[in-house]
């Protein structure tokens, strides 16, 4: 994974903006994020990239804790993986801990994820 620094998403900026003047600050904004999805996305071909993937996606974790065969639909589709992989990282015991602690903050904090039918 490469890192690109603060002064190095400038630069990209000023040449997004050098080529194209007349974008808004929404386009450059929404630029910047897709360049730092690509540049600082876990690489999803290793099972802790993946993992660390899922743990980074809160559709993911929305759904790892009692509805993980969402999870792992959700993670297919976002991470491009296949059945296993996304199986094994959506079972992985980190993230199943952390999607046990999502879900006793939102029982303790009254905000569970209501889901009729459709989760």
């Amino acid at each position: 994974m490469t890192n690109l620094n603060t002064a190095q998403l400038i630069r990209l900026t000023d040449l997004a903006r050098r080529e194209n003047p007349h974008m808004s600050t929404t386009a450059l904004i929404d630029f910047v994020a897709e360049v730092e999805s690509i540049v600082f996305r876990p690489d999803v071909n290793t099972h802790d990239g993946l993992v660390q993937f899922a743990l980074d996606n809160d559709e993911v974790m929305s759904h790892a804790g009692e509805r993980k065969i969402n999870a792992i639909k959700v993670l297919r589709q976002q991470a491009g993986v296949g059945l296993k992989e996304a199986k094994d990282a959506v079972e992985d015991k980190r993230v199943q801990d952390r999607a046990a602690v999502l879900a006793l903050r939102a029982k303790l904090t009254g905000t569970e994820d209501v889901c009729e039918g459709g989760c």
